[in-house]
């Protein structure tokens, strides 16, 4: 397991609770940190989900990120805009949206929607290398 997040207070956070994680201060959008398929998975929860300004590119520029560091799956979360209680400060992804951008990747993905009301995970396979 390696976990990163783009803030040094959560790294160290990570680091204190479980001193023997693997954890890294970093934004893979923004730098090279990891070789391509550097992982089997990629897991990637509630960074698309706090309202950043243009969260759809957000994700449309993370996905490819993804897929590239990833040797079979590709795992994220979004928040449901079919939830009945809304806040302003998180952004609700419409899942045919995701959907879509997923399909730019694979056409191997499942849609789980079912096990909290407000969210939904999208598992997506990475196709093989031929």
């Amino acid at each position: 397991y390696t976990g990163i997040d783009i803030l040094p207070e959560m790294v160290e956070e990570a680091r204190r609770r479980y001193p023997s994680g693997n954890f890294v201060s970093g934004d893979l959008f923004e730098e090279t940190i990891f070789e391509p398929k550097s992982f089997d998975v990629i897991y990637s929860s509630g960074i698309f989900n706090l309202r950043l300004g243009d969260n759809h590119a957000l994700l449309k520029r993370a996905l490819p990120v993804f897929f590239a560091l990833a040797r079979e799956w590709v795992v994220f979360n979004l928040l449901d805009p079919e939830h009945s209680v809304q806040r302003d400060i998180y952004y609700y992804f419409d899942p045919e949206e995701a959907v879509q951008m997923v399909r730019e990747h694979t056409s191997e993905f499942t849609l789980l929607r079912d096990y909290v009301p407000k969210d939904y995970t999208i598992f997506a396979k990475v196709p093989s290398a031929t």
